[in-house]
């Protein structure tokens, strides 16, 4: 059985960094400005994207080196 691996991440405001929501059903496409709930500034949804993104692929990483580094130790190991 595999561990599965999940982690959430919000989009957050890129002025002051609160946790962006949007009404139900609500799709927000390239060129959109999401208006933050707590200080009422505009965020660049594909700003907002790039962010996103970035959070994602550092996630990503720390996974994998956690997991590389478990496995080069388990090695180790085996030819003590």
């Amino acid at each position: 059985m595999k561990d599965e691996i999940i982690k959430e991440i919000s989009m957050e405001c890129l002025f002051c960094s609160a946790v962006l929501t949007a009404p139900e059903n609500y799709e927000p496409k390239s060129g959109d400005q999401i208006k933050c709930q707590n200080c009422g500034r505009t965020n660049d949804y594909d700003s907002l994207m790039a962010v996103f993104e970035k959070k994602g692929e550092e996630f990503c990483q720390e996974v994998l080196d956690n997991e590389l580094e478990k496995i080069a130790k388990d090695f180790n190991k085996m030819f003590k």
